[in-house]
Formats: structure tokens, sequence, C-alpha cells
């Protein structure tokens, strides 16, 4: 991620508590019924859509922030449709999302193949999300 944002909190099971209801539902919207978030992610053609916020997915990291704020048709439309090879599944890309969100990365409770995932979506040493 973008910048040195992470920091310890008290109660890190609260905030991992409010984010959960977004990471969890791909299309959850306010208590208004208004969708609070403002971009959609794809996985690939045909693949699972999830709507998030720009404000923190520009604010810490420099993959999305480029993607939503260049002449790039994805800043335009809000919409971005990932081609990645290998395509992650929807569980790895949802912990990138919350790592992205909070700063925590439970890797303990995550499977091989969410690890590997992560490694390919962050690019190891050349860079990534």
């Amino acid at each position: 991620p973008k910048g040195d944002t992470t920091r310890t909190l008290d109660r890190d099971d609260d905030l991992e508590e409010s984010v959960d209801p977004v990471l969890v539902d791909p299309v959850y919207h306010g208590e208004g019924g208004e969708c609070c978030c403002d971009v959609s992610v794809q996985l690939g053609d045909g693949g699972p859509i999830v709507m998030l916020h720009y404000a923190i997915l520009a604010a810490r990291s420099d993959f999305f922030a480029a993607s939503f704020t260049t002449s790039m048709l994805e800043s335009r439309s809000r919409h971005l449709l990932l081609r990645l090879s290998p395509m992650p599944l929807i569980e790895s890309f949802l912990v990138l999302v919350k790592y992205l969100y909070t700063g925590i990365l439970d890797i303990k409770s995550a499977s091989p193949c969410t690890a590997l995932d992560l490694i390919e979506m962050t690019g190891g040493e050349d860079g990534g999300f």
C-alpha cells in the first residue's frame, strides 16, 4: 500500500466489525438504502463485482489511485475490470481489500491459495496493488 498509514488500534475488533459488512456484501447499502460505495472492481470478464470506496483505495494504493484518477476509461466510469493472470479468488481479493481498508492482514487464517493469490496480486518485490 501507498505510504505508511498502518496504525495500531486499541480496538481492532471494532474496526473490523465496521468494515466487514462492506466487504462481506459487495452491494452493501447504507441505512437509508443508498449505496455508500462509489467505485466498482470486477474480477475478470463476467467475474464478481465488488463495490468499494474510491477515497480509501486511492489513499492506500498507487495502483487504484492511478486507475481512478488518470485519463483511463476507469476514471470516468468508476468501474475497474481487473485482467489478472492468474485471476485471484474473490476471497483472496477481499483479504487484500480488507488490508487496504484497515491495515490489518490476517494471514494466519488464510488458506494456502489465498496466500499465493496475495503474493501474485501484490507483485512481491515488483510492486502491485
